[in-house]
């Protein structure tokens, strides 16, 4: 990926109603996200992200835009371009064949039936999945986490927990008695919310009472499904 600055004029036809930081404080809002949480997610203080919504910081470093378009679900480019950079995606890096191992429910907690998906491998870049050794990938059923731009027949690549515990609003497949699900992982003083791409809690867990396990961790994800 490239960026550059921008260096045309903004026109009438080309003005933005909703300006970066009201994006995000609308997305933060909607996942039910304090300042300080979302903080955290990207590496930065509070005071950061108070500045960045109320537009104080109009153009943050470009990793800062990705860690924000990954912990919000919100679409890369579209940050880049709110902030006055210039986008091109530009494919350096050499491609790794990640194993579909069966498909995952993004609309309510229950089966996810390894023979049911319909690909069996998807390839991606190496740079998206770094760190992830063993990353593999699931179809989602369900368009529960549609504003997230993850939609129903699309393929997430996740990396195994290994008994690591979620970061405060991460994206997991978790599973719950016998049933297994894709949500956001949200703590809470009453214990673990698991929600869907809208911010409607789906599930409630008390650690060391119910029985849940954390399979995987989202990485990225491939639209396969037609939009």
């Amino acid at each position: 990926m490239e960026i550059g600055m921008a260096s045309c004029g903004i026109t009438g036809a080309d003005l933005v109603v909703e300006t970066l930081g009201e994006l995000v404080r609308r997305r933060r809002k909607e996942l039910s996200l304090r300042q300080e949480q979302l903080a955290e997610m990207i590496g930065k203080d509070q005071s950061y992200v108070s500045e960045l919504e109320r537009g104080k910081i109009r153009r943050p470093d470009p990793a800062v835009l990705e860690a924000l378009a990954h912990q919000l679900g919100l679409p890369k480019k579209d940050l880049i371009e709110l902030s006055g950079w210039v986008y091109r995606e530009i494919v350096t890096g050499e491609e790794r064949t990640v194993p579909v191992l069966g498909r995952v429910p993004a609309d309510v907690v229950r089966w996810a039936s390894p023979g049911e998906a319909t690909v069996s491998s998807v390839h991606v870049l190496a740079e998206d999945v770094r760190g992830a050794q063993d990353a593999f990938a699931l179809e989602v059923s369900g368009d529960c986490l549609r504003s997230l731009g993850i939609f129903h027949g699309d393929v997430v690549i996740v990396d195994p927990a290994r008994g690591r515990w979620p970061r405060n609003g991460q994206l997991v497949v978790v599973r719950v008695g016998d049933e297994v699900s894709l949500k956001r992982w949200v703590q809470t003083a009453e214990g673990i919310a698991l929600k869907d791409g809208e911010g409607n809690v789906v599930y409630r867990l008390t650690p060391g009472k119910d029985d849940f396990e954390v399979l995987a961790f989202y990485v990225t994800f491939r639209p396969l499904a037609p939009r």
